[in-house]
This record gives C-alpha cells, sequence and structure tokens, in this order.
C-alpha cells in the first residue's frame, strides 16, 4: 500500500477514555445503492485501504451522496464517534491570504492530491474503531477516510511539514489543494522540479486528471487568480444570477450565503443586502414583497460588473476608504498603480440597534476598527492612508476622549496609519446669461462670476437671424465655452428663459426641430466647439464677439461622417465621459467599460484565459472571419470553435459568437459538406397491425459472394404483427422474381396481405409489380426516399439474417444458402421483446419441438401422449385469438415507449414553402460514384409544394 511514509504522518482519534463505545443500527439501502456499495468496497479492499473487522466496539452506517457525475460517493457516518473525539486546535491557512499570496505570479500550476485522505494511514490501535457496516460485512479503514474529525488537521500538519521550505516562497498549500507559483515563466520549471523531489521524496501522489501545469490562471480555492489580480468565480457568480426569487425562508437562507461568499467583491454590500438580512428577522411571517424584488433586481444587476481585485506586493502603500449610511458602514481597501486605484477588498457591516443612532464621525470610526479587525493581516504588514472627509484622526487623538471611542483607539493604536481627509467639492462658478432678438439685430450677453468674486462680461452679436429662445441657448452655449476657457470645475446656470430652463432640466419636450438640436447635442456641442475655438489668456475680454452661424451648424459640420462604432464608443468614454444618447448602450457602457484598456490608442479587452485582446472594428472583424474561416490557413471549422480560434489568436468584439456562427452558416462550402443531422427532425410514428399477416415488409439483401444457382442476393419478407420471416435466396432481382416470391411465399401460405411495404428500388416499383399488387388488392406503400428507417421492421430483420449467416458461414463462405433455412427457422422461433411471443406461436398457437428437446427429452416430450396432445392443441387454438390480443397490446407498449425516448431527441426542422434547401446527395448518387471528395448536399432547391 503506497502512501505518506508513517513516519511522517498517522492519524490518531483521541477518543475520550470516559466514551461509550457506540454500533449505529444497521440501515437499509435501496438495490442501486446496495451495488454502487459493493463495488466501492471492492475497489477499497483490492488497494489495502479496508480490511475485514471481527469484533470493533465502534461500528457507523454507510451513507451515499451523488457526485456531480450522478454517480454515488460512500460516506461513513462517524457521528457517534466523533462525539468522542476532542476537536484539534491545529490551524487551517486563510483563505484569503492564500488566494492573495497567489495572485500576480506569471506561472502557476494548480495540482491535487490522488484520494489525498487515503495517502496518510490511521494509527494500528485506532483502525478498527472506524468500522463500519455493509451487506458484505464489517470493515474497518487502515487509511484515513472522509468524515472523521480532525482529518482536515491531520493533512494539514502533514502537507505543511512536507513542503516547509517551499510555501510562501514558490508555493501554497490548503489541504489537498497544491499550487506552485512562479513571479517569471522561465523560473516556474525549476520550482516544479523541486516540488515533484518532495512529492517523491514523502510517498505523495497526484491526481493527473485535476492538476494543469504552466497556466496563467485558474480556480484556487473559489477564486480565478491570474497575474493581473482575482476575479470572482463566475460560476457562483452565474449561480446568484440565476436564482429564482426567493419563496421561502431556505431559498433566502440560500442567497444570503452565496452573497456573504462574494462579500470581498461587493461594494457597499451591507446597504444592497440590508432588505434580505431584514427579511430574515421575521421567519414566521416572511413574505416576499416588491422591495426585496427589486433589491434582487438590482442586486443581479451589480454582479454583472464586479471589479477585478488587485494584489498587494509586500510593503507596498495601500489606501483604505471608508464610508457610512444610515443603516450600514462600509470601506474598500485599495492600492494604486500608475495613477489608477485599484480594489483589493470591499468590506461592509450592517448596524444593529444603537448602532444605527451614532453620529457619522463614530460611525466612520466603526467602521476603520471593524476594517482592521477584517483586514488585519493588510493593515499588519503594510503602510495604510485612511481616506474620509471626517477628522478622524483628530477625534480618535483627543486626551478627553472617552467611552467606546478611547476603546477604539487604544485597539487602532498598534496600527501604521495615516489620515488624509478628502477634498471637499469646488464651490461653483456662477454664470448668468441672457439673449435677445429684435429688428436692429441679434446678440446676447453672459456674465461668468468666481467663487471669490471675480467677475468675466462677455458681448456676443450674431451673423445670423434667430428666434429668442435660440439667442437664449447660444448664450448658454458660449457661456460653457467660456467656462471650459477658465477651467471651471462646477458651475451653477442663471438664465431668464423658462423654456430653456424646462427642456435642459426634462420639464418641458421640445418638439421644435432647431430646439430639439440644441437640446440633444449640448455636451458634444460645448466640447466640439472648446476645441476648435481658440483660448485666450484668462481676464482678456474682447468688448463683441462675432458669431458668424449657430453653434448646432458648426458642430454638424465637423462632427458629421461615417456612424460611430462600439470600439469609437467605448474611446470615447474612456477619454473624456462622453456617453451615446441611447440610453440601453449607455447603460451597457457604463457597466461593462472596466473591462476594456486603451493602448497606445487601441482598445483591448481584459479577459480571463488569455492575453489583452485586441478590439475589432466591424469590417476588421469580417476580414479577421474571412482568414480564418476559410483562407489559407482557415479549416471550415464551426462556429464555436471559430469564435474559439479567433480568441487564442487576440482578437474580440461584443457578437463573435453570433457572428461567427451566421458566418458559418452562410459558408457556402460548409453547408455542402455539413455532417448529416443525427437528431429527427419529426417525432417517431409507429407502424401498427393488428392482424396477423395483413402486412408485410419487403426488401433485398445482397450481394453475397456467389452461390449455387449463380444466387448472390435474398428477398425478405417479414410480417408486422406476428414478426414472421420469409427469404429466398436470388441470382436476379426482377420484378418478376419479386411478383414469384409474393405469390409463393405470402399468398399461398398465408393469404393475400392488405399492404405490402417496400423501398423505392426498380424491383417494386416498376410497373409490372405495381400491377400485380393492384390486381390482387393489395396496397403498395413506399419508404421515405434515402429514409430506410420507413421500413424499420425489414431493415432490422436483414440485419438479424445477415448476423446469422455470418456467424453460421465462417470459412465456407459460398455454403450461405445452405445455412439460409436454419437462420429463418431460429427467426421464428425466438421470442420478441415488443409481443413478449416467438412468431411460430403467434401464427400457430403452440411453440415448434426443437431439436434440443429430442436429444434431451423435456417433459412434453416424456409424457407425449397424442389424445391429451390433440386436445391441448385445439385448445391452444380456441385460446390463440386472445394470446395474439395480448400480443398486440405489449407491441403497443412497446412501441409507445421506443417512441417516447425516441421524440425526447427530436428536433423539429419546419420547412416552408418558397424555403431554399440542400439535397442530400444519397438520393441522385446512392453509389457514392462521385467519390469521398464529393459534396454531401447539393442545392440549392426552392420548396414549391408541401406534401
Amino acid at each position: 500500500m503506497t502512501g505518506v511514509d508513517p513516519e511522517v504522518a498517522q492519524h490518531r482519534l483521541s477518543i475520550s477514555p470516559d466514551a461509550r463505545p457506540v454500533k449505529q443500527k444497521p440501515r437499509r439501502q435501496a438495490p442501486d445503492r446496495q451495488l454502487a456499495i459493493r463495488e466501492e468496497v471492492d475497489q477499497l479492499l483490492a488497494v489495502s485501504f479496508i480490511e475485514e473487522a471481527r469484533y470493533p466496539r465502534w461500528l457507523s452506517n454507510v451513507d451515499l451522496v451523488r457526485k456531480h457525475n450522478r454517480n454515488w460517493r460512500m460516506c461513513v457516518d462517524y457521528t457517534s464517534l466523533n462525539n468522542a473525539c476532542p476537536k484539534g486546535c491545529y490551524p487551517l491557512p486563510k483563505i484569503d491570504q492564500l488566494v492573495d499570496a497567489t495572485a500576480g505570479h506569471a506561472r502557476l500550476s494548480f495540482m491535487d492530491a490522488f484520494s489525498g485522505y487515503n495517502q496518510i494511514r490511521i494509527a494500528p490501535e485506532d483502525q478498527e474503531h472506524t468500522a463500519f457496516l455493509t451487506d458484505q460485512g464489517v470493515y474497518f479503514y487502515k487509511v484515513m477516510p472522509f468524515g472523521l474529525k480532525n482529518v482536515g488537521a491531520t493533512y494539514q500538519r502533514t502537507v505543511n511539514k512536507m513542503f516547509a521550505h517551499q510555501i510562501g516562497r514558490n508555493m501554497e498549500v490548503y489541504v489537498d489543494d497544491l499550487i506552485v507559483k512562479s513571479q517569471e515563466a522561465r523560473t516556474h520549471l525549476t520550482d516544479l522540479v523541486e516540488t515533484f523531489a518532495t512529492l517523491r521524496r514523502f510517498g505523495m501522489r497526484l491526481n493527473p486528471a485535476k492538476c494543469a501545469f504552466g497556466v496563467t490562471s485558474g480556480k484556487f480555492l473559489g477564486f480565478i487568480i491570474h497575474e493581473r489580480g482575482i476575479d470572482a468565480n463566475p460560476e457562483k457568480v452565474q449561480a446568484i444570477v440565476n436564482m429564482q426569487s426567493p419563496r421561502t425562508i431556505k431559498d433566502l437562507q440560500r442567497l444570503n450565503g452565496r452573497l456573504v461568499a462574494m462579500s470581498r467583491f461587493l461594494a457597499r454590500s451591507g446597504d444592497r443586502c440590508l432588505p434580505f438580512f431584514r427579511a430574515l428577522k421575521n421567519p414566521k411571517n416572511f413574505q416576499w414583497t416588491a422591495e426585496y424584488e427589486e433589491a434582487f433586481k438590482q442586486m443581479k444587476q451589480h454582479l454583472a460588473s464586479l471589479p477585478r481585485l488587485a494584489s498587494v506586493s509586500p510593503g507596498e502603500k495601500i489606501g483604505l476608504y471608508l464610508a457610512a449610511s444610515q443603516h450600514a458602514v462600509s470601506s474598500i481597501l485599495i492600492k494604486e498603480n500608475s495613477g489608477e486605484q485599484l480594489p483589493v477588498y470591499y468590506v461592509s457591516h450592517v448596524l444593529n440597534g444603537p448602532e444605527e443612532r451614532y453620529p457619522p464621525i463614530e460611525k466612520l470610526a466603526l467602521a476603520l476598527v471593524l476594517s482592521a479587525r477584517k483586514l488585519r493581516p493588510y493593515i499588519q504588514a503594510h503602510p495604510v492612508e485612511v481616506i474620509t472627509n471626517q477628522p478622524l484622526r483628530h477625534v480618535l487623538s483627543k486626551f478627553d476622549v472617552a467611552g467606546r471611542l478611547l476603546k477604539w483607539a487604544v485597539e487602532l493604536g498598534e496600527h501604521d496609519t495615516e489620515d488624509t481627509d478628502l477634498e471637499q467639492p469646488p464651490e461653483p462658478w456662477v454664470l448668468h446669461v441672457d439673449g435677445s432678438a429684435n429688428s436692429k439685430g441679434v446678440g446676447a450677453g453672459l456674465v461668468l462670476r468666481s467663487p471669490d468674486g471675480r467677475s468675466f462680461e462677455r458681448s456676443l452679436r450674431f451673423g445670423f437671424q434667430a428666434t429668442n429662445n435660440e439667442t437664449e441657448y447660444e448664450a448658454l452655449l458660449a457661456g460653457l465655452r467660456l467656462a471650459l476657457e477658465m477651467q471651471v470645475d462646477a458651475l451653477h446656470v442663471l438664465t431668464d428663459s423658462q423654456l430653456v430652463a424646462e427642456q435642459l432640466s426634462g420639464g418641458y419636450e421640445a418638439r421644435d426641430p432647431v430646439m430639439a438640436k440644441y437640446l440633444a447635442g449640448e455636451n458634444e456641442r460645448a466640447d466640439a466647439l472648446a476645441k476648435l475655438a481658440s483660448k485666450p489668456a484668462p481676464g482678456v475680454r474682447p468688448e463683441i464677439d462675432e458669431l458668424p452661424a449657430r453653434a448646432i451648424e458648426i458642430v454638424a459640420a465637423v462632427s458629421g461622417g461615417a456612424p460611430i462604432t462600439w470600439v469609437q464608443e467605448l474611446l470615447c468614454f474612456k477619454r473624456d465621459g462622453t456617453l451615446p444618447p441611447d440610453e440601453a448602450v449607455a447603460r451597457r457602457l457604463c457597466r461593462t467599460h472596466a473591462w476594456y484598456s486603451e493602448v497606445s490608442g487601441q482598445l483591448y479587452k481584459r479577459p480571463f484565459t488569455y492575453p489583452l485582446l485586441r478590439c475589432l472594428e466591424p469590417d476588421e472583424a469580417q476580414t479577421v472571419l474571412a482568414e480564418v474561416h476559410g483562407r489559407v490557413y482557415g479549416e471550415h471549422i464551426g462556429g464555436r470553435t471559430l469564435a474559439h480560434k479567433i480568441l487564442r489568436q487576440g482578437y474580440y468584439w461584443p457578437t463573435m459568437c453570433r457572428d461567427t456562427k451566421a458566418y458559418v452558416q452562410r459558408c457556402s462550402s460548409c453547408q455542402e459538406h455539413a455532417r448529416t443531422p443525427w437528431q429527427p427532425a419529426i417525432p417517431l410514428t409507429p407502424i401498427d397491425c393488428a392482424w396477423p399477416f395483413a402486412q408485410w415488409g419487403l426488401d433485398l439483401l445482397g450481394p453475397f459472394p456467389l452461390a449455387s444457382g449463380q444466387r448472390k442476393y435474398i428477398v425478405v419478407g417479414v410480417d408486422y404483427f406476428t414478426k414472421w420471416v420469409e427469404a429466398e435466396p436470388l441470382a436476379t432481382i426482377t420484378e418478376r422474381q419479386m411478383e414469384k416470391f409474393v405469390w409463393r411465399n405470402l399468398v399461398t401460405r398465408f393469404g393475400l396481405p392488405k399492404t405490402i411495404i417496400t423501398d423505392n428500388g426498380p424491383q417494386f416499383a416498376g410497373r409490372r409489380f405495381r400491377e400485380f399488387c393492384a390486381s390482387h388488392g393489395i396496397q403498395l406503400r413506399f419508404s421515405s426516399v434515402a429514409h430506410p428507417q420507413t421500413n424499420g421492421l425489414a431493415e432490422v430483420t436483414n440485419r438479424s439474417i445477415l448476423d446469422g449467416l455470418k456467424r453460421r458461414v465462417s470459412a465456407a463462405r459460398l455454403a450461405w444458402t445452405d445455412k439460409l433455412p436454419s437462420v429463418l427457422w431460429s427467426l421464428r422461433t425466438t421470442p420478441k421483446i415488443a409481443t413478449g411471443e416467438s412468431p411460430y406461436s403467434l401464427a400457430f398457437g403452440i411453440e415448434a419441438v426443437l431439436p434440443p428437446e429430442v436429444a434431451i427429452a423435456t417433459l412434453r416430450m416424456r409424457n407425449y401422449d397424442e389424445k391429451i396432445m390433440n386436445e391441448g392443441l385445439r385448445a391452444g387454438l380456441d385460446l390463440l385469438e386472445e394470446r395474439r390480443a395480448n400480443a398486440h397490446l405489449k407491441a403497443l407498449s412497446y412501441k409507445r415507449a421506443v417512441a417516447r425516448v425516441y421524440n425526447r431527441k427530436v428536433r423539429p426542422r419546419p420547412i416552408k414553402l418558397d424555403d431554399l434547401v440542400l439535397r442530400n446527395t444519397e438520393v441522385s448518387d446512392p453509389t457514392c460514384a462521385r467519390g469521398k471528395m464529393a459534396p454531401k448536399w447539393e442545392g440549392p432547391y426552392r420548396v414549391d409544394k408541401i406534401v
């Protein structure tokens, strides 16, 4: 038995001396569970992980739980044994610290121990205490099983001892999850060599199926880690997004638990989750209200744009923003990188009872204390700048402070923090604007006044005719241009035009086209004109300025051109905050802009698995699609694979999956060589027959090796009710031969059938055979072209005949005609699943006497009495109708069951008039004479009629 050397690690139970041994009562298991337990026990015995117990003092039952792949996992209920063992005090590593220590590395290797717990043995004196009960017997574990108390601590202690010289340097370990990390890709192989040397020295094995080596990102302890930071697990996010609105208190608790697991990524999670926490206070009268539903929707929207968290280097300075609301306090730990502030950790706390009545300054102090407790490893290891809009340090350092503030000040005294007050918002400038239009001319005046009392005045004379309202708008735009020149950050505008004020605030609707232009493009016009206009030095103010044309006309001339693309929208928003007029597009930009970065004037997307992806314009995307799909190195791959290949090449645009799928669907070469869809297009329609020998299916089988009489084909007929088979070898397959077979083998033996079902071969579809059937009142039905499943019973019978001949003729292939009767005899006397009866018994009312009954006499042969047998035969004939009726009912039930299974796979492909369709080349080229390189589909054809 392999595993970790017992000298290195053993697990001991440490059962309390006064504990009373417990033998649990046996629990019954369902048959499928018993089988799973038996298989697991056999495997454990084979690898010597367990051994049969004789007289155990402790006895536990086996439980089964479902795995993700729907298989069973065997567990042992060690509740009684665990209660008798004290809880170990060996600590497990903090997940947050492990994740932070791993993120930011260039190369990672994720490793998982193979049945990790089973690689550590149990102390021999404690092994029999792990005994468990099964239907096969009682066994105990020789290795450490799942479910025992303190096994996690034992395993953690073992791996800490094994990798003591690597943990923290180039490796992190959490129980059986191992990760090797390297700051540089070139050193990763050396780190792996060191790790595997340790694994070999201690005898620990890995599970290759769960290992990934030399990757740039991966999932570790529920987080996605990579060189650029830490991302939330998309599976956890999707689990919340896909949740239905809670209807019970259990659903709400499940929601809160999932949100708590994501709290590190949620800004102000206390305020966002407050409605859910309130609902838990009254579980007996729980009711999901509109307020809760709105909060749930907002939370889902927030989850769609979770930030990427940064990792912090040792000794790096970090910042802590504090915020307080009426019901919660929050903080965010940040780091600064190239002038950009990146989030590291979000903390939030819902205020309880008296805490809600704290003054704002005390709420911020509480936020700092709670953050210091939660983020203690960060604050101890890094200099921290506390950023708030309150004089927090001054309050906490006062000599006369008392009560909780004094206690908090003492607690915070151990940390290296400095306090920074946020800048107050700038005091606004005031802009007065007024426009005038009369018979003497059109003009406007404006006054811009600074907070310290300085005034800047400007007069405008317009070189065009305008209404009073238009002059008011022109005066406003001129004032905005002047404010830009003066680099004003905050502006308060005063105008005496009620129309302009109400339209800008949304109170009035701008119905006049000219007014609508002023209103819709205000920000764009101000920006564009500010760039076009010359910027005089502050304080220089000409007495009168000339404005030759309307501002909206100037901007239209400057900004006109091709429609803006999604790349241009994102670049404009990231550069100067410009949003498109479409509200839906604007909301999407605000939600997703953080996923993109601008590098040297190009837009790139930050993905989860690949390097930065260049964002493509629509025309560039079409070029890349054409090159990757079908040009020099394209192989006409499918839509999803094409999208993945383009991603790996380093390109991205938002509609990649849809565009690649549409491009492949439009590709004529892909359509002509597409695989035949295996999913059926229409539900299965079973063929029913209620009377013996009323409906036959005919088909041809061959060619076979040439036998006596030049015979190389077989014509096969099968009755749809009894499944009786008739077959005859033939030298030629002509209409005359088919006519003779039907007459000699079907009509003269079983009577005229009502229906015969065949394929579309010339032997059956010819005029002579049609006339023969018509003259005898036989309905001739044909299966669909290139669809032999229509005559499925005949096809299945052909396969059975062919299999029987192959097994009988062996090397004597030319003697297949001599073996055909024995194959038919076997088919006629074998019970069918559909009816539960043999064709012989349904035809004659009695089972046939088979050769073994002569060699080894059965009861009916040993006690043969002609008189009794004749009476039994007549009684069987009297009951034959009931026997056939029961067989018919069984056949109907069987066909319905088959149809239910078949119809689950149906994928409708409705065809309408005038649709363009492709036709399978099996119709025009049934012998595949065109070769393997020929297309599978031909066309297109237009649908002219639906039958």
